[in-house]
């Protein structure tokens, strides 16, 4: 089997678990947490706290295989979630329009292109793209926009044709 995944290591996580100060070598979770760091991989995967139980059983565990025992313990860890006693929701994660992203505080979704979280980030919501506020308020230029699941559609107004641009119509040119 391949050795285990290694990854970008950081050296803090603040309270909004944004991982910051990146270690100069990419090393496994278990070298990360037990070594040289606080969170681990692009997702900013979390580390025991140090002087926590799962801590000790991590760093003993990662003494004695080196780095070869790592996927077997992200596994063990995926479950770990402190202050949590039940059971229920650990290892059930449904994150519909996105993928489950496990951190040692629990389960929390990604959203795909088009999702966002919404406030118990748990689920994906459908970004209405067309109610947006933004620069522009409509995605689409002489069109009407209506909102589609994970993205939206434009159909040009009266009088007007779809252009070579995407979602952009321009006035038809008359006979």
């Amino acid at each position: 089997r391949t050795a285990a995944h290694k990854d970008v290591c950081f050296e803090q996580v603040d309270e909004g678990l944004i991982c910051s100060r990146p270690f100069d070598k990419v090393v496994t979770y278990s070298e990360c947490c037990c070594h040289y760091g606080r969170g681990w991989g692009p997702e900013c995967n979390t580390c025991p706290p140090r002087n926590s139980e799962m801590f000790s059983l991590l760093c003993k565990m990662q003494l004695e295989t080196e780095s070869d025992g790592d996927q077997d313990f992200l596994a063990a860890f995926a479950n770990y979630n402190p202050g949590d006693s039940s059971e229920e929701d650990s290892d059930e994660c449904s994150c519909a329009n996105g993928r489950c992203v496990r951190s040692y505080l629990g389960t929390m979704c990604e959203c795909n292109a088009g999702f966002r979280l919404d406030h118990s980030r748990a689920r994906c919501i459908d970004i209405d793209e067309c109610a947006e506020p933004g620069p522009r308020t409509s995605p689409c230029k002489n069109a009407r926009c209506v909102n589609t699941s994970g993205s939206y559609k434009c159909f040009c107004k009266h009088g007007f044709v779809a252009s070579r641009r995407q979602n952009v119509c321009v006035r038809r040119r008359s006979q």
